[in-house]
């Protein structure tokens, strides 16, 4: 990542959105991280520092500690988790909001495709990673019915499992889950 030299234009924005300007660097490192973490995701983000601190100052932010993971902080989300982080397409939410509309938008089960467009069914090299670190097992149905397949994940989501609970049921670190049984072949 680039460093962004602190100027002096930098500290009289922040006194002028009444924020402390000795907190320039902390405002300017929770800005680069967005841009680092857009990256790894495929996205852009288009937010100058300016418009970053902006936001923040816009939703009532006046320290930076307020920006974080932690369930009382705020969040920069995206209109319908969707699109590049730009001006209009995103404001801060409280945590909890953050995570109520990512759960509305799909959830962990659509964020793959919203934000790359690939999954195992429209690209091959997810397809190709997925085989590879798929395990052949056979389960036990509690009406008796015996299961084998390669892949436990989509198994689990066909009938409605918890693919955790299942993994340690076939790993042998738990005799039975709902009533399944099985094991890794």
């Amino acid at each position: 990542m680039r460093k962004i030299p602190i100027t002096e234009d930098r500290k009289g924005f922040l006194t002028s959105l009444k924020l402390n300007p000795e907190d320039v660097n902390v405002w300017r490192s929770k800005w680069q991280r967005l841009i680092y973490h857009a990256r790894r995701r495929e996205l852009l983000c288009l937010l100058s520092f300016e418009e970053y601190v902006g936001l923040a100052a816009d939703a009532g932010l006046v320290n930076p500690s307020q920006i974080g993971k932690s369930m009382d902080n705020y969040q920069l989300a995206r209109y319908g988790d969707v699109g590049n982080y730009s001006t209009e397409n995103c404001r801060f939410v409280l945590r909890d909001q953050n995570i109520l509309e990512w759960k509305e938008n799909g959830g962990r089960e659509s964020m793959a495709e919203k934000h790359r467009g690939r999954t195992k069914d429209s690209h091959e090299g997810v397809l190709l990673q997925s085989v590879k670190v798929s395990k052949a097992f056979e389960v036990l149905s509690p009406e008796g019915v015996t299961y084998t397949g390669v892949n436990l994940s989509d198994f689990c989501k066909l009938h409605n499992l918890n693919r955790g609970n299942m993994a340690t049921v076939c790993r042998g670190s738990m005799k039975s889950y709902k009533g399944w049984t099985g094991k890794y072949i």
